[in-house]
């Protein structure tokens, strides 16, 4: 069986949900489904993308090159161990989806185009993980890559002042959507270098 051990309704415990486990009588029967069209879901993930260079990790994640097979457009795949997926959200429609999936979809729909977050552009639970496909700004590097400094100065300020603003406005236009993002650091930004000015 593929482990779901982590993915919970958000506001409840593991023991409320071991409790939901041990009510159903189908639990076993609804495991097999659950991984039968996960299975279906490898197949749709590996026929539109192909997955390439391993570029790094993000928390408990694996954060992966790709490209899409229909257009060659770069992709970026992130995947998360189904253990490490602690929160999920309850939709308008009544399906449970990963918390993360679920900001995501939310700043989509929301965004006006000029926003800094990386888009979601399909997302995948197949077994044993769950699978986030973004787009992949090109050109761009990481911030530490982007940006050379030491402990006692940094090379270029006015980058450094764009940069500083940019990431207020994100976080404002974050908080606006009562989305809080905890986790802000140097390499969870990635910074898009083909205009004349450094873009996050």
């Amino acid at each position: 069986k593929s482990s779901r051990k982590g993915q919970r309704l958000c506001g409840r415990t593991e023991e409320e949900e071991a409790e939901d486990g041990e009510d159903s009588e189908d639990g076993e029967d609804s495991e097999d489904s659950k991984d039968s069209e996960a299975e279906t879901k490898q197949k749709e993930f590996e026929a539109k993308y192909i997955e390439l260079d391993h570029i790094g990790a993000r928390g408990r994640a694996s954060v992966y090159a790709g490209r899409r097979r229909v257009d060659d457009v770069p992709v970026t795949i992130k995947h998360i161990r189904n253990e490490n997926v602690y929160c999920t959200h309850v939709d308008d429609k009544g399906n449970v989806i990963p918390t993360e999936v679920a900001v995501m979809l939310k700043l989509a729909a929301e965004s006006d185009g000029t926003s800094s977050h990386v888009s979601l552009l399909d997302w995948y639970q197949l077994v044993g993980e769950l699978v986030l496909v973004m787009e992949r700004p090109m050109p761009a590097e990481n911030y530490n890559n982007f940006l050379p400094y030491n402990k006692f100065y940094v090379k270029n300020e006015e980058d450094v002042r764009i940069i500083l603003r940019q990431l207020v406005d994100a976080a404002i236009d974050l908080e606006s959507k009562n989305v809080f993002h905890r986790d802000i650091k140097a390499e969870n930004m990635l910074i898009e270098t083909r205009s004349d000015f450094p873009r996050i």
